[in-house]
């Protein structure tokens, strides 16, 4: 605000604004700018004013956020695409959300569950896991190396059990 006050100063002490500009740094369409609101607003217009925006375009209704906290709340085996669906029916006015986005609100409420990687020790230096969806290793302790399996099972492996 003070560098702003000093140019409006100088304009108004009859200095050139082109010249105060590039003495400035600044473009004459941004110093005319500043005259104008120095104009309109007088000492206000010439202090920082916020860059947030008014609203957020894709933000949900807080109504239909808190229904599908409340729907989880109510049914916590349901996931997102249950409740999207749930929505729909009960909504049929409203543009329904994606299931990413109910997920995202759930997410961010603490109501989803995030899975743990099972690791298992076989050996007294080997343990044993499942990574990257269709594959098995195991790393070695003593030689720091990492060793891939072929999973018999394919991408579904049931969890192993904790000790």
């Amino acid at each position: 605000m003070d560098e702003r006050l000093k140019f409006v100063a100088r304009v108004l002490d009859g200095e050139k604004i082109a010249a105060l500009c590039s003495e400035f740094g600044i473009s004459r369409k941004t110093g005319h700018k500043i005259i104008s609101s120095y104009n309109d607003s007088g000492l206000e217009g010439l202090a920082d004013r916020s860059r947030r925006p008014y609203r957020h375009a894709n933000q949900l209704p807080f109504q239909i956020e808190k229904l599908i906290v409340r729907t989880k709340q109510d049914k916590p085996n349901w996931g997102a695409p249950k409740i999207r669906e749930r929505l729909a029916r009960l909504l049929r006015d409203v543009h329904t959300p994606a299931i990413s986005t109910v997920h995202a609100v759930l997410d961010r409420n603490g109501l989803v569950k995030h899975g743990r990687r099972r690791i298992k020790q076989v050996e007294d230096h080997i343990w044993l896991t499942s990574f990257m969806d269709d594959d098995l290793g195991y790393f070695d302790d003593e030689t720091c190396s990492l060793e891939l399996l072929p999973n018999p099972f394919g991408p579904k492996v049931l969890p192993m059990p904790q000790e």
